[in-house]
């Protein structure tokens, strides 16, 4: 990472795995936390990625995903990375996903909107929670497979 940013870890052990591409789930992980260590303008500051396993209900309401889908109910990975960057506006929120936007000088804006679709592509959401100057937390959510037999493409999160 960056100079003077930490990458700090709390990955959930044994996860059940997913059926992805494993270069697909790094790309995902490389792309938030580059873009988690560049938030953080004075080049002190904490990156965390988490894992988890959590079950949507029909009924939750809880998250607003970034690619405006309702996931199906059931289990499902999360990877979170949440820095203690910049933060963005609502405004700024609202267009990152889109390719060549960015809010960093050097930047591409590419990198986001690739982690866009490829969590589109696995049916996943993804869900975004900043403000200015406290940091933003990225939370991408991947369904588990109905059946868990070996598969050629499955990918475990460890």
């Amino acid at each position: 990472l960056l100079n003077g940013v930490s990458l700090q870890l709390d990955l959930t052990p044994n996860l059940p795995p997913i059926e992805a591409k494993r270069a697909h789930i790094q790309q995902i992980i490389m792309n938030l936390i580059i873009n988690a260590a560049e938030s953080i303008e004075d080049g002190h500051g904490i990156v965390l990625l988490r894992t988890g396993l959590e079950t949507i209900r029909d009924d939750q309401k809880r998250y607003h995903f970034a690619n405006g889908r309702s996931l199906s109910a059931g289990p499902h990975i999360f990877l979170q990375v949440t820095d203690t960057g910049c933060g963005m506006s609502q405004k700024q929120v609202a267009h990152i996903f889109s390719p060549f936007f960015t809010t960093k000088p050097s930047g591409r804006g590419l990198g986001l909107a690739t982690v866009l679709d490829v969590v589109n592509l696995y049916d996943g959401g993804i869900s975004v929670e900043s403000q200015p100057g406290l940091g933003s937390t990225f939370c991408v959510f991947l369904p588990l497979p109905t059946h868990l037999g070996a598969m050629p493409n499955m990918t475990t999160l460890h």
